[in-house]
């Protein structure tokens, strides 16, 4: 308002203070008086003409002392002028296609000169670059290049989906952009189908990767015998190293980094021949043996090896890594077996193990199943009994890279992990257990085992959690390991807490809120989780249910066929949602509270599904 109010009064000042112009008749005996022939009337009217340009000048000064400050007027007037540069510079940031990176900002810096201002006074905002190698700009690189300045670079390079893979188009701008590798600090390549990448990573990364702190590298699945063109000495200020896909051990920084600080290997060994050993742990050990300062180790080893010496952790030295904040191990049992063996972490590290029982390994399985069960037992004495709560979760697992879909490839996966209760619901457990299992009775066996053993009482949490892999599962599928889940929820008799992130229509067309626990081939009177108080709901609750969905339950709902024929139209989630919850309400009685997290359902959404719970959102 003061603003304002200054805005006027200096319009008013500027406007009393305006020269008056000359008249006509004057100008236009000036402008004639070339006529004059005597020295004397030429002296006089060259100072009636310079008497003329400094008041012209006057005039033109006070014109542009008026538009600036008619400019200034109109500008306070305008939404956006009136926004915070660095607020500005958060919406453009916001405003960038993730696609197109960095390389979007030349198109938003157009919009006005305001936003062009605000793009340049940034350096950052020039230096997030993401390079599809199918096509790119040199000349577009150059500017951003450029207007980064000394700015870190973080620079993606992917094969575009649309290309046909494998890919081997032309490199020169990527060449051209990993010409500046010591201005890189985040590289994230992926390799995956990428044939000639190769050749322009191992050109470019022998210089020496000064400003490089991260590096994400991509394998091709099908293997890439790639030695890192660099070594850690190259490197001082790299602080995390991720690879992911077929990888060989000549890959891992075998030299002792001071600055490397987490280490994540995801995928299977690629040996030349394929021969299954104990090459990848191996090298894994030796990595974490160089670098006892390390934070986090990713470990994910899936591929069957034979069973490991049970000696083996006793010939060599324990690995002490007294900083490590996580600790991640996937793979099958006996090489998850070794690394426990062979590793040492502080009481407070995160730990998340994953594994497969191994089919051929029974003596793996049973030491495994002791050490997890060891592992939280252990957590859970370290935190006060007012604060325990146990976090289990049951997912349906499925791989769909297949034409084919066979119900054998169809397991299920399961979590052991101790979660704090003051922390939110949904949020990473202190330490997790996890593995994949068919319905097989050793399987069975083994996840009873673990269990029995952690006192089903104590759990307070049970999750239905959702997988990526399953987002197209068959219902029939789906159906067909129920009777297996049914038989693992009916432990968590104390579950107080049922955290769903499955769709609607795995919860309607499974109907588990409403199962009746199974034993010796009678029912019992009473339904799983009779200690239930809360339902969470996380994830999309909107929308249609997908068109591939066949229902299995047709007392609740009209088959597929009959939304194909015209006959019906899609249903809704919301719909089916409330379907549900009534189906519950009338089978068991109405709930304590129903809190939805992360979802996109509106207040309408809400109400339409007729609760009588207490409602919690949590958006």
């Amino acid at each position: 308002m003061d603003s304002a109010k200054d805005n006027d009064s200096s319009l008013n000042a500027v406007h009393n203070a305006a020269p008056s112009p000359l008249p006509e008749s004057i100008l236009s005996d000036l402008l004639g008086g070339a006529s004059h022939s005597t020295p004397i009337q030429r002296q006089a009217l060259a100072s009636d003409l310079d008497a003329a340009i400094l008041r012209s000048q006057d005039i033109i000064n006070y014109h542009q002392n008026l538009l600036k400050l008619l400019q200034t007027k109109r500008n306070a007037c305008s939404i956006m002028t009136r926004v915070p540069a660095d607020v500005l510079l958060e919406i453009m940031w916001y405003s960038l296609d993730e696609l197109e990176g960095s390389f979007d900002i030349i198109r938003l810096s157009s919009v006005s000169r305001r936003w062009r201002e605000t793009a340049l006074s940034s350096q950052k905002i020039w230096s997030c670059i993401t390079a599809q190698v199918s096509r790119v700009d040199v000349k577009a690189l150059e500017l951003l290049l450029t207007r980064a300045k000394s700015y870190p670079l973080e620079v993606e390079m992917c094969v575009p989906p649309t290309c046909s893979l494998p890919y081997y188009g032309s490199v020169v701008g990527i060449q051209r952009l990993l010409d500046n590798i010591p201005r890189i600090g985040l590289l994230r390549i992926d390799m995956s189908y990428w044939e000639n990448g190769l050749r322009a990573l191992e050109r470019a990364l022998p210089a020496r990767a000064t400003n490089l702190t991260v590096f994400e590298l991509k394998l091709d699945p099908e293997g890439s015998r790639l030695q890192l063109p660099f070594s850690l000495a190259d490197c001082p200020s790299l602080e995390s190293l991720h690879i992911d896909g077929h990888w060989t051990p000549e890959i891992l920084p075998v030299p002792v980094s001071t600055t490397l600080r987490a280490l994540k290997l995801n995928g299977p060994l690629m040996n030349d021949p394929p021969v299954a050993d104990d090459t990848a742990l191996r090298a894994v050990l030796a990595a974490a043996r160089a670098m006892p300062h390390l934070q986090v180790l990713s470990f994910t080893h899936f591929v069957s090896v034979p069973s490991l010496p049970s000696a083996y952790a006793d010939r060599h030295d324990p690995i002490s890594l007294p900083h490590l904040e996580l600790l991640e191990l996937g793979g099958f049992t006996p090489l998850v077996n070794c690394i426990l063996d062979c590793v040492t972490v502080p009481p407070s590290t995160r730990i998340n193990i994953a594994f497969n029982p191994s089919s051929d390994s029974v003596a793996d399985d049973l030491a495994l199943q002791k050490k997890a069960i060891r592992l939280l037992h252990h957590r859970l004495s370290l935190i006060p009994a007012a604060r325990l709560g146990a976090y289990w979760s049951v997912y349906v697992h499925a791989t769909i890279d297949t034409e084919f879909w066979d119900p054998d490839w169809v397991g299920c996966g399961m979590r052991f992990g101790i979660l704090d209760q003051a922390h939110a619901l949904f949020k990473e457990p202190e330490c997790c257990v996890s593995f994949f299992f068919s319905d097989t009775p050793q399987h069975l066996e083994f996840m009873d085992g673990i269990w029995k053993a952690l006192s089903p009482e104590k759990v307070v949490h049970f999750c239905l959690e959702y997988d990526e892999l399953t987002e197209a599962i068959p219902s029939s599928l789906l159906a067909s390991r129920i009777p297996a889940l049914v038989q693992m929820a009916s432990f968590a008799r104390s579950a107080q807490t049922i955290l769903i992130e499955w769709p609607p229509e795995w919860l309607a067309d499974t109907d588990i809120l409403l199962r009746k626990p199974v034993g010796d081939g009678t029912e019992n009177d009473h339904f799983l989780f009779p200690a239930l108080r809360e339902l969470a709901f996380r994830g999309g609750l909107t929308g249609d249910i997908p068109d591939y969905w066949t229902w299995t339950r047709d007392d609740l709902h009209k088959s597929k066929d009959a939304s194909d024929s015209g006959e019906s139209e899609p249903e809704r989630c919301v719909d089916v949602l409330k379907t549900t919850l009534t189906s519950w309400e009338a089978g068991r009685g109405s709930i304590e509270r129903v809190s939805f997290w992360e979802t996109d359902l509106s207040e309408e959404d809400v109400q339409q599904l007729g609760l009588q719970a207490e409602i919690v959102m949590h958006n």
